[in-house]
């Protein structure tokens, strides 16, 4: 077991230093999601890597059920479980799938689990809060989880490159775990941007033309019809960042800032 601390405040890292079982970690800043998983790869070993967030309960059998469905198909590079908020018996993710237009699909999201999603399937990608990966199939990537994201999208960036070079991603249904459920209070203006700006750079470093175009396009859509809404709602108290951000997204989509690197 790896715990990864990203600079943590709060007492977390000297409550774990009493499990001598357990290695920890510790950074010296925040590196984000990203690369904070990345620093966890490369101090581990073994034939899977499993990664699972700090907000989350598990049921006991939730890791040997991710193992059986890979072990049966050396095909599948990731699996992930179904997840389910904490404290009650509604689903927040099942899977995911794309739209045509790049619009990310949450399988069976605040449906009540009434076995409507216990199929084994195929899906486009599954949330990192528990997700199991193929050490095989991370070598063959010329990068793991995207470090430039921080935060946000770099699951489904990691499982769109999966795809890509072959790899099934499937949700394992026999496989639980419960996730706290975030209220609408809780989303921020960064979290937002970050989400679109990392999907935007994903789309750019890995897709092709035409497709390439008409996600981006369909993205930069979906963005300005939210803008109008969340203003409209009186939603935030900071518009002119949300403004701010939108044109920052724009510039991301349209003029080359970063390097684009392919996998």
């Amino acid at each position: 077991i790896i715990v990864v601390d990203n600079n943590s405040t709060d007492g977390s890292s000297e409550f774990i230093k009493k499990f001598k079982e357990i290695k920890l970690i510790c950074l010296k800043k925040n590196y984000g999601a990203s690369e904070g998983k990345n620093i966890g790869i490369r101090n581990s070993s073994g034939k899977y890597i499993y990664f699972l967030d700090s907000d989350v309960e598990v049921e006991s059998d939730c890791l040997i059920r991710l193992v059986e469905v890979c072990d049966g198909n050396e095909n599948i590079g990731i699996c992930g479980s179904k997840v389910k908020s904490i404290g009650t018996n509604n689903i927040q993710n099942a899977g995911d799938f794309i739209s045509p237009v790049g619009t990310l699909i949450h399988r069976g999201m605040n449906k009540e689990d009434d076995g409507s999603f216990d199929e084994q399937i195929n899906v486009f990608s599954v949330p990192s809060c528990s997700m199991l990966v193929r050490k095989e199939m991370l070598d063959k990537l010329d990068m793991w989880f995207n470090p430039d994201f921080f935060i946000y999208f770099e699951d489904t960036d990691l499982c769109l490159r999966a795809n890509m070079i072959g790899y099934d991603v499937v949700y394992v249904p026999t496989s639980v775990i419960y996730h706290r459920n975030k209220k609408p209070s809780d989303i921020k203006e960064e979290s937002i941007y970050m989400t679109y700006r990392n999907k935007i750079w994903s789309f750019r470093r890995n897709l092709r033309f035409p497709l390439k175009q008409i996600m981006l396009i369909f993205t930069l859509i979906t963005i300005s019809a939210g803008i109008v809404l969340w203003t409209l709602n009186g939603k935030w108290t900071f518009k002119n960042n949300v403004y701010r951000h939108f044109f920052d997204i724009i510039n991301c989509s349209l003029i080359p800032t970063i390097s684009i690197k392919r996998q």
